[in-house]
């Protein structure tokens, strides 16, 4: 009877112990979810606009680095980025958000293309995470309070456009791509009849057969074009123009640069392309720009700065929350700063929770770059 007794005590004492070591394990857990902040972000990388992703990607491995070790985040909290491969497709990505947020169970997403972020708005609105956009596309502005975009907008490059060709709009023939951001940026060119109808034309890029739409571009004998839209594979409308005999201006928008088409050409003279303005490096931005080079084998350019600097951006919103606040407190300090230094840029959000860079044309005269 002794011996049965003792046997049962140990049995309920062992009990006792893996409840509380379960306990224990669970609240450890807890302590540990709590001091990490999840960020999702829905990237293309893999496909024709796998450029964009590893630029985004790169500029949040970095940021998570330098904010982890910099210890940026209050109460000793650390920051990590979560990627998904969206392929710059819609479909795709609304499944890499549905996996961020119902199986991670994160509620701050990223993402970049215009078509994805467009498609990712009604899941926004119904689930109500925060989101931040790289995307261009102006439908992407005044969303909600928990929308905000860091991104130039097609409005934007319009503007610097339409300064830039001024009267010679009549000469001026727009190749866009047929997607949102292509539509959007003809229905801008086409507004007032800065460009005529039928010198506005739309390209698959999916094709990436271009020598029928470049034809008609060197019978219609233009003083300029402009190639609006994203991907690498835009170089072959510059080499097939060259190719076909077109030697006036060619004028790209920001996609071209940033989605890996300027390296590829064969001869970017007379070409002039949108792309984001440097400011002076300091000490600051030479230490990052230094560990950048060290990570990735090469310079930092402006596309994985602007990623670098979201980062930063809802870190400092995090750290304003007086207490342990929600998405919406985060949203609330996002939009109620007025400026913020990030590296390379000085941050302004406007009242439609537009974060919008300095972006300007730059000129490639006899191989030289000019501003």
């Amino acid at each position: 009877m002794n011996k049965n007794r003792k046997i049962s005590l140990q049995l309920v004492i062992f009990a006792v112990l893996i409840v509380v070591a379960g306990y224990l394990a669970f609240t450890c857990n807890q302590a540990e979810d709590k001091g990490i902040i999840k960020v999702g972000a829905i990237l293309p990388l893999t496909g024709n606009m796998a450029s964009l992703g590893e630029s985004g990607q790169n500029g949040l491995i970095l940021a998570q680095k330098y904010i982890n070790d910099e210890n940026l985040l209050k109460g000793g909290k650390k920051i990590e980025f979560v990627f998904e491969d969206g392929k710059g497709i819609p479909a795709i990505s609304i499944s890499a958000l549905t996996h961020l947020t119902e199986v991670q169970n994160i509620d701050i997403i990223f993402s970049i293309v215009s078509a994805v972020d467009l498609s990712l708005v009604p899941k926004q609105k119904e689930k109500g995470f925060l989101f931040i956009s790289h995307a261009t596309h102006p439908s992407l502005s005044d969303v909600n309070d928990l929308f905000f975009r860091h991104s130039p907008t097609v409005t934007q490059e319009f503007a610097l456009l339409k300064r830039y060709i001024g009267l010679d709009s009549a000469l001026t023939i727009l190749l866009h791509t047929s997607d949102d951001y292509g539509d959007a940026l003809a229905r801008e060119f086409g507004r007032d009849n800065f460009i005529a109808k039928e010198n506005i034309l739309a390209f698959n890029i999916s094709d990436q057969n271009f020598r029928g739409v470049c034809s008609k571009i060197i019978h219609k004998k233009p003083y300029r074009v402009v190639i609006g839209g994203n991907g690498k594979e835009l170089y072959q409308l510059v080499n097939i123009l060259r190719e076909q005999g077109y030697k006036n201006e060619i004028i790209t928008t920001l996609g071209f640069k940033v989605g890996g088409a300027f390296n590829q050409l064969k001869e970017p003279s007379n070409l002039s392309y949108i792309d984001f303005k440097d400011s002076d490096p300091d000490e600051k931005y030479n230490r990052i720009q230094a560990d950048y080079k060290k990570m990735f084998g090469k310079d930092m350019t402006i596309s994985e700065m602007i990623f670098f600097n979201s980062a930063l951006l809802i870190t400092e919103a995090i750290n304003k929350c007086a207490r342990e606040g929600g998405i919406k407190d985060i949203a609330r300090q996002l939009a109620t700063m007025e400026s913020f230094e990030g590296l390379g840029e000085t941050i302004t959000i406007s009242a439609s929770n537009d974060i919008l860079p300095d972006i300007d044309i730059f000129s490639v005269k006899d191989k030289k770059i000019k501003q």
